[in-house]
């Protein structure tokens, strides 16, 4: 599973927070196998991906938040549905 958050190039505060928000909520969940990246919101990747605020959080192809951080919750809760096959 792979978990990217787009942002700024130097990151903003939002971006930061994100960043932190979705690491805390990868090492409480406890697995392994979880990427996180960091990625710059105007990357030609971002561009083809279609993204247009930050932060932006995506876990795998699904978005989960734009425009705002993600509550620790939020991130687990996704975390878990897409690992659950949702």
């Amino acid at each position: 599973m792979k978990i990217r958050i787009f942002g700024t190039v130097p990151p903003c505060m939002k971006c930061k927070a994100a960043e932190k928000t979705v690491r805390e909520a990868v090492k409480e969940l406890g697995y392994k196998d979880i990427e996180v990246t960091k990625e710059d919101a105007l990357s030609e990747e971002a561009g083809k991906l279609g993204i247009m605020m930050t932060p932006t959080v995506m876990i795998d192809k699904k978005v989960i938040t734009v425009g705002r951080v993600p509550t620790k919750e939020e991130v687990k809760r996704a975390i878990e549905e897409i690992r659950e096959g949702g």
